[in-house]
């Protein structure tokens, strides 16, 4: 059962009405005069007449005692003095738990817990005891105003954890730890405080106070039949069995989990959900709760097992987690956790691999590699992951590559509208000294590559790639087709559907290659069948085996009719030559990207390894 004192925590040592607000070392230019030491007496032989304890200053109050700040003039020093509260005084049940109380604090002689100077009673037979007067702020106070490093609160915990082993060697368990609980003194100095509900083994505890345990809002040890602070008891303390030191190890993995993540490890909420919370399993993963902390795995193992729901799985002792953190401290990388850690990603990993999900096992392959970057298993499946190229591409991947494609075919979509725009400035004059014979043709033709320029020259990355592909080779094809009104389409207009076709089908997704082949096709075998079918002239007469074209659009005079055929028969092999060049150097490029990559994963991996995944 809680005692009503229960916040008497920071009362009993700190001045509450001056607190100290940081850890930091005081300005040494302060330890001069103001802190001389007050003068002694005339007389050495004399003590001052009339009461030890003068000039009482109320600083703090619980529901059991108040706290004074009192003049020693024996001594002469200022101590905190704590009595008990004047509405209980008439209660001996009350007295015989301040009386304990003060000699269980007493008994325990370690720096981080409080030192009782004296224990009697008053002029008016009220029952005191003197301690030493801190300054500084609790653990809490920190906590909220999130002031202070990691390194250095850790630090303080390790300190907590050594003073709580201590109490357990003696024999004491105190039963109500937490960040009020704990003063951090101005100079570096941790103590402990409120030992009201501290258990001697082998002692019977003192009779309950109250029958009940009242909810609050701030978190004090309340009056009931539960002894402890609801959100750092453990179950077994929530439940009202016996407890042991592992009764405290739940409170100071609590604590740890508090300073790691800023919030408390049950929550907020009333004292009975806390209570519920409190006998369920606990997630006190740090990574989990509060991502954005970045605890080290270390530390989040050490929470996860001090506070584990059944006291066997916590560790057996205070001392026992004080080695655990301060091996972290000590820089101490336990290598046999980090092992463990990693074992289980790869696990993940290789689950994941074999069911087709590929992100998943990278994720999970990169973070044991990051526990443990010596691990073989870790390094061999992640090297599997990154050299294996799966058969279907991952969505993100797909987005990107038509992302790259797209800007791609931007920067090439002014060059290819340059070309089609050259086809009537170069073509025009020739037909001009040919002798045109068609103009209707040669115009409906010349509008073919125009448009096709305009296209492509205005409408990439206007509309929607697929949409803007289509049309350009739409266009593309029809005027390539009109090249047979010309010369028929056995002449010319095979290399120019050629080059049109591999240059469009290295250039555009893959659905569309087949429609850019069935148009190269068709600009070829259309015009053919329609001049067999009788639609068209015909272009060619065969006579005593020979061929002869039969023009229709142009005459064709010998140099005009020889320049024309040059330069289209250049034109479709310089564009098919750049083309294949082109494409050639991208494979090249994407090959050493390829390989230069594989050598500096192996270049990562121990040698065992990279000879594994060769074989």
């Amino acid at each position: 059962m809680v005692p009503e004192d229960g916040d008497d925590a920071a009362a009993t040592v700190l001045d509450s009405k001056n607190p100290a607000t940081t850890l930091a070392a005081p300005d040494t230019d302060a330890l001069g005069p103001t802190m001389a030491l007050p003068s002694l007496a005339p007389s050495i032989a004399e003590l001052p007449s009339g009461p030890r304890y003068a000039s009482p200053r109320l600083i703090a109050e619980g529901g059991m005692g108040e706290v004074h700040l009192c003049e020693d003039r024996h001594v002469g020093r200022e101590v905190a003095m704590k009595v008990v509260h004047p509405r209980h005084r008439a209660r001996r049940d009350l007295e015989m738990r301040f009386l304990r109380e003060a000699r269980v604090q007493g008994q325990l002689e370690h720096p981080s817990i409080v030192p009782v100077y004296d224990i009697g009673r008053d002029d008016q037979g009220n029952l005191f005891f003197t301690m030493k007067r801190l300054a500084g702020t609790t653990l809490e106070d920190v906590l909220a105003k999130k002031q202070q490093p990691r390194h250095r609160l850790l630090a303080a915990f390790a300190s907590l954890c050594q003073a709580v082993h201590y109490a357990h060697v003696r024999g004491v368990v105190h039963r109500d730890l937490k960040p009020a609980n704990v003063a951090l003194g101005d100079f570096g100095e941790v103590y402990i405080l409120d030992w009201g509900l501290a258990k001697v083994m082998k002692e019977a505890d003192v009779p309950s106070l109250a029958p009940s345990i009242a909810d609050t809002s701030e978190g004090k040890t309340e009056a009931g039949i539960i002894m402890g602070t609801p959100g750092y008891m453990s179950p077994e303390q929530a439940r009202g069995e016996d407890v042991d030191a592992r009764t405290d190890v739940f409170a100071l993995g609590a604590i740890l989990f508090e300073i790691l993540t800023g919030e408390p490890l049950l929550g907020d909420g009333s004292i009975a959900a806390i209570m519920v919370r409190t006998q369920k399993p606990i997630e006190a993963r740090p990574s989990v709760r509060s991502p954005e902390s970045a605890v080290p795995p270390e530390l989040e193992t050490i929470c996860m097992r001090a506070t584990a729901l059944e006291p066997d799985k916590r560790y057996p002792t205070a001392g026992a987690l004080y080695e655990a953190v301060d091996r972290y401290l000590a820089g101490d990388r336990d290598l046999e956790l980090r092992r463990s850690i990693a074992s289980a990603h790869i696990e993940r990993a290789r689950a994941h691999a074999k069911s087709k999900e590929r992100a998943l096992a990278l994720k999970e392959a990169g973070r044991a590699a990051a526990v443990d970057p010596t691990n073989p298993d870790g390094l061999r499946i992640l090297l599997e992951l990154l050299s294996d190229t799966p058969r279907e591409l991952p969505k993100e991947v797909e987005e990107e590559m038509r992302r790259d494609n797209t800007a791609e075919n931007l920067r090439f979509a002014p060059i290819f509208a340059l070309s089609c725009a050259c086809v009537p400035v170069l073509s025009i004059p020739l037909y001009y000294l040919m002798g045109v014979r068609s103009w209707p043709l040669v115009l409906a033709s010349m509008a073919f590559w125009i448009a096709s320029a305009v296209w492509l020259r205005t409408f990439p990355g206007r509309i929607k790639p697929e949409h803007a592909t289509l049309g350009a080779i739409l266009l593309l094809s029809a005027s390539i087709a009109s090249i047979a009104t010309i010369m028929g389409p056995l002449v010319l207009t095979p290399g120019v559907a050629i080059v049109f076709s591999i240059t469009t089908v290295m250039t555009v997704k893959r659905k569309f290659h087949p429609l850019v082949i069935l148009l190269g096709v068709s600009a070829i075998v259309v015009p053919l069948m329609l001049e067999w079918a009788g639609v068209l002239p015909p272009s060619y007469r065969f006579e005593n085996g020979t061929i002869t074209i039969v023009p229709r659009v142009v005459a064709f005079p010998k140099m005009p009719a020889m320049a024309l055929f040059l330069i289209g028969q250049l034109f479709a092999l310089t564009g098919g030559s750049l083309t294949a060049s082109f494409v050639n150097r991208q494979l090249a490029q994407a090959r050493e990207r390829l390989y230069l990559q594989t050598w500096e994963l192996r270049a990562l991996a121990p040698e065992q390894v990279t000879e594994a995944s060769r074989s």
